[in-house]
């Protein structure tokens, strides 16, 4: 991406930075400079911005993308939504190992027990799981042949077949 003096950028979260100098000097490792509208200036790498105020402490944000006009595109957002849905099946399977299938969170208004939970929760990382084959080409024959590779290697191997 090349950025211009002057000209607004939203980063990865949708805040908005102003670049405000841009070194001739590829040497350096912070050739961009930015300032948010809370006024702190960051320095641009190719891996994202660096709140320079803290030089012992690096706040990695996301790259800054193109303008606010335009709808935000958060790069590998679908690699990024595909973790977060395995983080949550993952602690779907805790609260049914800590609290029991049938229980229900009483943090939470829905009327979902820990057993509904976790279908949903599975349904969205399969989702997820299509929609990163999809987007990035994978091969679902691959992906199958992986599948029953597995559940192969737990016939043999383990209990869950017996």
């Amino acid at each position: 991406m090349k950025f211009e003096l002057g000209k607004e950028y939203l980063d990865g979260y949708g805040d908005k930075f102003t670049v405000i100098e841009i070194l001739d000097d590829t040497n350096t490792p912070y050739p961009i400079f930015a300032r948010n509208s809370g006024g702190t200036t960051y320095g641009y790498t190719l891996d994202g911005f660096y709140n320079l105020h803290q030089p012992s402490n690096f706040d990695l944000i996301d790259p800054l993308l193109p303008t606010p006009t335009e709808q935000l595109v958060i790069p590998n957002e679908a690699l990024y939504i595909l973790m977060e849905e395995c983080a949550e099946v993952t602690q779907a399977i805790s609260k049914i190992l800590r609290f029991g299938w049938e229980a229900v969170n009483p943090m939470v208004e829905s009327e979902q027990n820990n057993s509904q939970h976790l279908q949903e929760e599975m349904g969205d990382l399969l989702a997820m799981i299509e929609i990163v084959t999809t987007k990035y080409g994978l091969s679902s024959e691959a992906i199958e042949d992986a599948k029953l590779n597995k559940i192969n290697k737990l016939k043999k191997w383990s209990n869950l077949f017996k």
